[in-house]
């Protein structure tokens, strides 16, 4: 080994076609319903999500999930949606 371990070095990452790649592995997480944290329920369907995509993409779902944490059941009626749970994994 060098004696001259004091200097520092910087790397780079980059990653070729990271937005398409991260765009299909959301889809994938979607479809399989890997580590969905949270259902959502409008006119008698449910749609099982994840809270940090919609925290994400939306500041009232940032709010709700902040404020209630995971205590939520049926808390929210919001243009006939509503949060039915926060499931606990």
């Amino acid at each position: 080994l060098s004696g001259n371990m004091s200097e520092e070095q910087q790397f780079c990452l980059r990653w070729n076609n990271f937005q398409a790649n991260i765009t299909s592995q959301f889809e994938a997480l979607r479809d399989e319903e890997d580590f969905v944290d949270v259902t959502l329920a409008c006119d008698g369907q449910r749609l099982k999500a994840h809270k940090v995509v919609l925290s994400a993409c939306s500041p009232y779902f940032k709010e709700l999930f902040k404020v209630c944490n995971d205590l939520i059941t049926n808390v929210s009626h919001w243009h006939h949606l509503s949060v039915l749970w926060v499931q606990q994994k």
